[in-house]
């Protein structure tokens, strides 16, 4: 399965960061070619992003199911494409070094299945991490640019 795990060290408190990554509407427009996310209640949502696989680009649509929080430290979440064949899982980790420090990891795993599941996963092993590291950095540059304001 392509995955990816990615980290930041924030100059932010803990509790700061777990406040944005503990609410998807603050992240999910963070994700590189988004499109739209919606709130079906508090464990589970959809997701659309324009999906680059390199040979074509293509709209993605996902639902993140099991959502699950643990307080000011983990939300994990399963993802299962809609209209294709993916599935997988994330989560983000928000761990306090001290009072004014905060290490954000991100993690991304996803797989593709069916008649195109090979070629669609073999470009999944370069742009999970791409995803991944774009993701985090700009949940990154996002809380750094709230601290400062």
């Amino acid at each position: 399965m392509p995955s990816s795990n990615h980290a930041v060290e924030l100059h932010i408190p803990k509790h700061k960061v777990w406040e944005f990554v503990s609410d998807l509407n603050n992240w999910a427009p963070l994700m590189p070619g988004y499109i739209a996310h919606e709130h079906v209640d508090e464990q589970e949502a959809t997701w659309e992003f324009l999906g680059d696989f390199g040979f074509m680009k293509k709209k993605v649509s996902l639902k993140l199911d099991r959502i699950i929080r643990v307080e000011e430290l983990m939300i994990t979440f399963d993802l299962e494409g809609i209209n294709d064949n993916f599935e997988g899982s994330g989560y983000f980790e928000v761990k306090g070094l001290d009072q004014e420090h905060t290490v954000l990891t991100g993690s991304l795993d996803i797989s593709s299945g069916g008649f195109m599941g090979a070629m669609v996963n073999n470009v999944l092993k370069t742009s999970v991490p791409q995803t991944t590291k774009e993701l985090v950095q700009s949940i990154g540059r996002e809380l750094q640019g709230k601290a400062v304001s």
